[in-house]
């Protein structure tokens, strides 16, 4: 990876990991469904991952995770890109972004039982901000169940 973006990884034993899957947009409209792991609720942590991600070199942005049903929503974890230039062309692509979200995840099913959690993924700025032009990708969004050694 590129010097000027800092990447955080966390080292863990993964349970199992649950997968993006798909959903009637009644359910979970302008979000992505996932699947919670088998064994999550006696996991150490749930990690949400988001693999294979592209932002550009040339925008700074804080991709923010929530929760969503319907009108409610909850901040489960943020991720930061920072930008390599402001005149930088391309993408800047990561092979996985890791946020801890074990305390607010688990508040949030505590509230919402189900099998499934609509995550969605609002780029925002330094003053939060929504980006609506960011122009990020993604191939898959997933909880892992991790168990600490």
């Amino acid at each position: 990876m590129r010097e000027h973006i800092a990447v955080w990884f966390v080292a863990a034993c993964a349970l199992s990991i649950g997968a993006v899957q798909p959903a009637p947009a009644s359910t979970c409209a302008s979000a992505f469904s996932v699947r919670m792991p088998d064994g999550w609720r006696t996991a150490d942590r749930l990690m949400l991952v988001v693999a294979d991600v592209s932002v550009p070199k040339n925008r700074t942005a804080v991709l923010e995770f929530h929760a969503a049903a319907g009108d409610e929503t909850a901040m489960l974890g943020s991720y930061g890109v920072v930008a390599e230039s402001t005149t930088a062309a391309g993408t800047s692509t990561f092979e996985a972004m890791r946020v801890n979200v074990t305390r607010p995840l688990r508040r949030w099913l505590d509230a919402h039982p189900g099998s499934t959690v609509c995550i969605r993924v609002t780029p925002v700025d330094g003053s939060q901000r929504p980006i609506a032009d960011l122009g990020w990708t993604s191939r898959t969004i997933e909880i892992q169940a991790v168990r600490d050694p």
